[in-house]
Formats: C-alpha cells, structure tokens, sequence
C-alpha cells in the first residue's frame, strides 16, 4: 500500500473516529455492498432493455394497441390510490 494510500485511510479513519484497521474492513465491506448494488443494477437494466425490445416487437408486430394519456393516467392515478389505501393487518403464518 502506498503512503499516500495510508495518508487516505487515516484521514478517513479520523472522520469516522475509528482505527486504522477497522477502517480499512469498514472500506472494504462498504466497497463490496456497492459492487452488489451496481451488479443488481446492471441486471435491472439488462431486464428493462430485454421488456422494452419485447414490446417493441410486439408492437412492429401489430400485436399491441395503442392507448391514450387518459388511460395512462387513469391507470397511475388508481396505482397511487392503492398505495395510500390503509392496509389490512393479516394474521402472520407460523
């Protein structure tokens, strides 16, 4: 590890008020739980693109028909409406 590699990690070691060492593990697992989230990403977005191409196709394909603003709102608008209905307490499974 170089100095300034050293420099870095001690100066973010004061920030946190930890060691040297337990920074370091805190930086590491920090680094490993972005790597996570960007591979969960990348697949998110490879799913999409794949939904979108489908549709795409679909609709080349005269299989799809279209619809108004109206009707996309409307579908939005009872979306929200759903997630701001109270929610019924079920009785959790054992």
């Amino acid at each position: 590890m170089s100095a300034e590699h050293r420099r870095r990690i001690a100066a973010e070691a004061q920030r946190r008020g930890l060691g040297f060492s337990p920074t370091v593990r805190t930086l590491a697992l920090e680094r490993l739980a972005d790597i996570d989230e960007e591979r969960q990403l990348a697949r998110a977005r490879k799913w999409q693109l794949e939904q979108a191409r489908r549709v795409v196709d679909e609709i080349a394909r005269g299989g799809r028909r279209s619809v108004s603003r109206a009707e996309i709102d409307a579908l939005f608008d009872e979306a929200l409406e759903d997630t701001r209905a109270p929610r019924r307490n079920f009785p959790r499974a054992s």
